[in-house]
């Protein structure tokens, strides 16, 4: 019995990569970037990926027109892709946990709004535009089967109440194969990797601003066991686990999001 141990499978090689989520048109406006707690980026190995910003939506009222303004900034778990990377041998490179983190302006403020418009109505069309965009995003990077689990609440580091909204998804991952010995190969079939995505939205009185913040991760461990006959004298088995900590990822991401400011 040939019995080996591949610590991270080369099946999520297929694919499992995973992007930031935004949600913006042409470049509008200067809105000041939203501000992360950096101890808890430098900590968790995280890197800014990108920024965009733009219109995030202008809705027409009886009373006049709002414009919202967003400016966003993206991170990926460069400690955790390194990680994967090294317990693959490289076969896998993908992103598997991504956060950001989105300051919205509003044009009047809110707190200068016409009569007859409702600061509540607006941040209930700022929410709602957020969780279309999100899920949008996620089904633009590939994810499946993606559904609202839940909604509650998150406290901020500033004392606001976040409305949390939990998301459940899948992420297909293609058959693969690898050499194992003497130009013997194996062809498994590869499985989806269930995901875990969240939400937040919430509007700061001190620095005048509605604030995003989100992330998607990996919301289970990927493990597979395989047995392959390769001669009549030789089996193998192959275990493949690639070691994910779902319950750490979401600990982590609720920290950076509860820094948004």
């Amino acid at each position: 019995m040939d019995r080996r141990k591949f610590l991270g499978a080369s099946s999520v090689a297929a694919g499992v990569g995973l992007a930031g989520c935004g949600f913006f048109g042409k470049v509008l406006g200067k809105v000041p970037p939203p501000e992360v707690a950096q101890s808890k980026l430098d900590a968790g190995g995280w890197r800014e990926d990108e920024t965009e910003s733009g219109t995030v939506f202008t809705e027409e009222y009886a009373a006049g027109t709002v414009t919202a303004t967003g400016h966003t900034i993206h991170y990926q778990d460069e400690g955790l892709r390194r990680e994967i990377a090294e317990k693959t041998l490289g076969a896998v490179t993908g992103q598997l946990s991504v956060f950001f983190a989105t300051r919205i302006e509003f044009e009047p403020e809110l707190d200068s709004l016409p009569l007859g418009i409702g600061r509540g109505e607006v941040l209930q069309r700022t929410k709602r535009s957020a969780k279309e965009d999100f899920e949008t995003e996620m089904e633009a990077d590939g994810l499946t089967d993606i559904e609202v689990l839940g909604e509650s609440t998150l406290e901020v580091d500033t004392g606001e109440e976040a409305d949390l909204v939990r998301y459940g998804a899948r992420y297909p991952v293609d058959d693969f194969g690898f050499t194992v010995s003497d130009g013997e190969s194996v062809s498994l079939s590869g499985s989806p990797v269930r995901v875990r995505g969240w939400l937040a939205v919430w509007y700061n009185d001190d620095v005048e601003s509605t604030l995003v913040s989100g992330a998607v991760h990996a919301a289970g461990n990927y493990t597979e066991t395989i047995d392959r006959q390769l001669s009549s004298a030789l089996d193998m088995t192959l275990d493949i686990d690639l070691g994910l900590t779902p319950a750490a990822y979401r600990e982590e991401a609720f920290g950076l999001m509860r820094t948004v400011s």
